[in-house]
């Protein structure tokens, strides 16, 4: 049999049975709240934890299961109003969706070097973190006009002298002379680029922002294991432990 519990820091159901609280698991994910299963060993047994993860996922839990009069209700809606303030559930980017991320905020010459230190030593970022920032670039292109002033125009998004100069055909020393007098040849070239560029990185912050605010959940995987299938002839799915979510074809 299982029950409810709820500890310092977490709060879900607990089973001896590793099935039941597949079962419990399995349950959850159905009406959207994103668990995983952690497992505690006892001096009488082992026992397996049902843990609700993510803040969005605890608000649901508590609306959604947990009734009003029970005991524990209190103490759990502390645990979600505590969780929209802090960045320890498990929901993550992956390094290349930060690398994505960083990269646009670098051409753009908004970045302040948050990321670096993931980049660096190859760890994942929270969602929140990475959407902060795919919303100050949002922020950020939707203040640019092509009817702006040239140099403006040049400057919000990172348009190089030596670039301009050579599509122009002259020195880069002569580009800010062709801004001052609004040559017509410079603003033509200025604001091609300018379109284009404004454009590729308006469809790379939907790519990234249509990953980053979809239902997708992802976890680490750690190691990976071969089982002897004997009994089954056909597989169709990767099950990820202790979750038990699972990767299908």
């Amino acid at each position: 049999r299982g029950d409810g519990f709820v500890d310092s820091e977490r709060f879900g159901y607990i089973t001896a049975s590793y099935e039941l609280a597949k079962g419990y698991s399995d349950t959850l994910l159905s009406i959207g709240c994103w668990n995983y299963i952690a497992k505690e060993d006892r001096e009488d047994a082992s026992y397996y934890k049902v843990v609700i993860s993510s803040s969005d996922s605890m608000a649901k839990f508590l609306q959604e299961v947990v009734e009003s009069c029970d005991k524990r209700y209190k103490k759990i809606l502390t645990f979600c109003n505590r969780s929209k303030n802090r960045l320890n559930d498990r929901d993550v980017m992956p390094l290349n969706i930060i690398k994505q991320t960083y990269s646009l905020l670098k051409n753009l010459r908004i970045a302040d070097g948050y990321f670096v230190n993931s980049i660096k030593k190859k760890q994942n970022a929270h969602v929140k973190k990475v959407n902060h920032y795919l919303n100050l670039i949002e922020k950020h292109l939707n203040n640019i006009s092509l009817d702006m002033h040239s140099q403006i125009l040049r400057r919000k998004l990172n348009i190089t002298l030596k670039e301009l100069s050579s599509a122009y055909g002259c020195c880069t020393a002569s580009i800010r002379n062709l801004e001052k007098r609004n040559d017509p040849k410079y603003l033509k070239i200025l604001k091609k680029r300018a379109q284009n560029k404004l454009q590729r990185c308006k469809q790379l912050l939907l790519d990234l922002k249509k990953f980053t605010t979809s239902d997708l959940r992802l976890v680490t995987v750690k190691s990976i294991k071969k089982i002897p299938n004997k009994d089954i002839k056909w597989v169709y799915d990767v099950t990820v432990e202790p979750n038990h979510t699972f990767i299908s074809e």
